[in-house]
């Protein structure tokens, strides 16, 4: 597999930022302490007590090599207790479309994804998607053992997600190029009790080589997967796909939104997916006609009819729902005279499709990305991104429940 990026130099449309966006935990970010100076990716999950798991990565002080670290809150306090590093991750492959994925079990099994470059490859793309299990709430983890079924070195499996199945299991979602295509393709696997992950299958593609995975289960326990496409002529689209049986099946790809964006390389950018009430909502970078980070709301049939702009140009958009409406955030570059950096902005969208509000996550002057979103039981989500200066990174959250 061959990375492109694509090169995006226009000047973005700025957005008004509302004061009416209220938090009611706290009115600035708080940092998380017990992250290292360098620390970066920040994400976070639900245990199956609703207590909160922040993780991150951070450099091995003694290998000097990337490695995975995580701490728990009390689901409450929101004070993060102090971190535990996982040796089995060292050497994790870190890109921003493509992070470890923490999920804990409804039996309280901790199951952890990440991808890793087969370094004794001759392929410099190829490379491995791994999983540990803890079975005492991260005291100690198994040996990585891979995902899928593939044991070509050669072959790339990448960009990896996973997500909580409706049945308590874990499902994981990868893109890959076991089949020496011109393209890459979606596989999906589940776990089976403490047997690990069980026989993978190809479920979507061809797809865009390097662009982000989503998955989400709505409300009806429906499994959802949004992921960029790629067809003929290289547009790259966003395709859907649907389970209703806990990933046993899957429903053939449909195109979110007609975009049309025709592009010879790989934008590293890609969609999120949430529900609202009765209605889906994706989001995700396009410059198949006007330029810009968009919105599509499901008509309740299936179809999404109609998108909307949130700025012109974004990276790292999720999206989650809040009592009823949805929240956006993302990264942008934020310019202003002499200055340019990126910033993390937040949108707030209505069940009706329309942007009520945004609101800026980081504060003016300071250079922040990676945002992401958690969604908690009783309707709050937690914003979480990463501040940046010369001389350290600090791992920032924010606390939403209106």
């Amino acid at each position: 597999m061959k990375l492109y990026v694509a090169s995006l130099f226009n000047l973005i449309l700025l957005l008004g930022c509302s004061p009416s966006m209220t938090n009611k935990h706290n009115k600035k970010g708080r940092s998380i302490e017990a992250a290292g100076s360098k620390a970066d990716f920040l994400q976070m999950t639900r245990d199956h007590e609703g207590n909160v798991i922040a993780w991150w990565a951070e450099t091995d002080s003694d290998t000097q090599e990337p490695v995975v670290c995580w701490s728990r809150s009390p689901k409450k306090e929101l004070n993060f207790e102090e971190k535990q590093c996982i040796g089995a991750t060292r050497r994790a492959s870190l890109h921003a479309e493509g992070l470890p994925e923490l999920v804990v079990k409804t039996n309280g099994t901790y199951v952890l994804v990440f991808g890793r470059r087969n370094v004794q490859a001759e392929n410099q793309w190829a490379s491995s998607i791994l999983y540990i299990q803890s079975f005492d709430k991260g005291k100690t983890w198994t040996e990585p053992e891979p995902v899928h079924s593939d044991d070509n070195i050669e072959n790339s499996h990448a960009f990896s997600t996973a997500v909580l199945l409706p049945n308590g299991e874990v499902g994981a979602v990868w893109l890959d190029t076991r089949n020496q295509l011109d393209h890459s393709e979606v596989f999906f696997a589940r776990t089976h009790e403490d047997e690990g992950f069980g026989q993978d299958k190809q479920i979507g593609g061809p797809s865009c080589e390097c662009c982000k995975l989503s998955l989400y289960v709505d409300g009806t326990e429906d499994l959802h997967l949004v992921y960029r496409s790629l067809t003929k002529n290289n547009i790259r689209d966003i395709s859907h796909i649907v389970s209703r049986d806990n990933g046993k099946t899957f429903s053939t790809p449909s195109v979110v939104y007609n975009d049309e964006w025709q592009i010879n390389a790989c934008p590293h950018n890609g969609p999120d997916i949430a529900a609202s009430g009765d209605h889906l909502f994706v989001i995700c970078y396009t410059a198949g006609g006007e330029e810009g980070l968009y919105y599509a709301r499901s008509d309740g049939n299936g179809g999404f009819p109609t998108r909307n702009r949130l700025t012109k140009q974004a990276k790292r958009a999720y999206i989650a729902s809040l009592n009823n409406h949805v929240l956006a955030v993302w990264d942008e570059i934020f310019q202003r005279e002499d200055q340019s950096y990126r910033r993390v902005q937040m949108g707030r969208i209505n069940q009706d499709g329309e942007l009520v509000e945004t609101h800026y996550l980081s504060p003016k002057g300071v250079k922040a990305s990676m945002p992401s979103l958690l969604k908690m039981n009783g309707g709050s989500v937690i914003a979480s991104w990463t501040q940046r200066t010369e001389e350290e990174n600090q791992l920032y959250f924010q606390k939403y429940t209106k």
